[in-house]
């Protein structure tokens, strides 16, 4: 197992980031307060919920290491998608509110690092090594 994961050690580093994000997420029922209208559906459980699987599908994914090409595409998609989000929408929290209590700062280097990890990641190989436009 930790063979597999020295194979992809920022793979595997990001899915328990984005788990702890999406557990933090589920805890905290009042962690958003803006915009009061949409404070029950932006602290749902559904956003961090999501994260979770997300970020268990990453380790999966390291655990796995067959490194199936889509698999780890959707992910990474997945991931910046949603990091993404919840860095703009704490931005909007932060500038709405004033109060300086949501890390979208952090949040958008993990944004910005997953965008690395994923131009940096074979997703353009088929799994022979061959291009897939070839």
């Amino acid at each position: 197992m930790v063979s597999k994961i020295t194979k992809n050690p920022l793979h595997f580093l990001t899915g328990l980031g984005l788990s702890a994000i999406g557990i933090r997420l589920m805890i905290d029922d009042a962690y958003f307060r803006w915009p009061p209208g949409l404070r029950d559906v932006a602290n749902d459980d559904v956003s961090g919920f999501i994260l979770v699987l997300i970020g268990v599908s990453m380790i999966l994914w390291v655990l796995d290491g067959k490194a199936h090409i889509s698999w780890n595409r959707y992910n990474l998609i997945m991931a910046s998608v949603m990091m993404a989000l919840l860095t703009i929408y704490q931005f909007l929290h932060w500038v709405a509110t004033g109060i300086d209590t949501m890390p979208w700062i952090s949040n958008a280097v993990i944004l910005s690092y997953i965008i690395v990890m994923a131009r940096r990641s074979d997703s353009g190989k088929t799994n022979d090594g061959s291009d897939v436009g070839a």
